[in-house]
């Protein structure tokens, strides 16, 4: 039997891939793409944006533009869901499995708004 998830995941779609996203459902972890929600082609805003408005924390490989994000967001007063970053896009999905499984069972989402993690340094 799988652990509960408290922390709802938005794959965007530089990180999707349906064998991860597969994977992470198996597991019990709720997750949405972006593709799945129309989200092909929107800008890097859009899909923090709409992470934000679902109540999910995304999960993106995409890590110059979500950190700057993250930084102009803060900077500015405003907020996000929280945002997970794979800074090596060469990590194997078993190993993403692992430290997103790890993230999202061990913290629930209210200790995720305006938070900014790395999948490596939960592996």
């Amino acid at each position: 039997m799988t652990a509960a998830c408290d922390s709802p995941l938005y794959i965007d779609e530089d990180s999707e891939r349906s064998a991860l996203v597969a994977a992470l459902r198996r597991e019990g972890l709720d997750v949405v793409a972006a593709t799945e929600l129309g989200g092909k082609g929107w800008p890097d805003d859009r899909h923090l944006a709409n992470a934000a408005e679902l109540g999910r924390v995304i999960y993106t490989c995409n890590q110059s533009d979500f950190v700057r994000l993250h930084v102009t967001t803060m900077r500015g007063g405003g907020h996000h869901a929280g945002i997970i970053v794979l800074s090596h896009q060469r990590l194997d999905i078993g190993a993403q499995l692992r430290g997103l499984i790890r993230l999202a069972r061990d913290s629930a989402l209210d200790e995720w708004r305006d938070r900014l993690e790395y999948v490596e340094n939960y592996i």
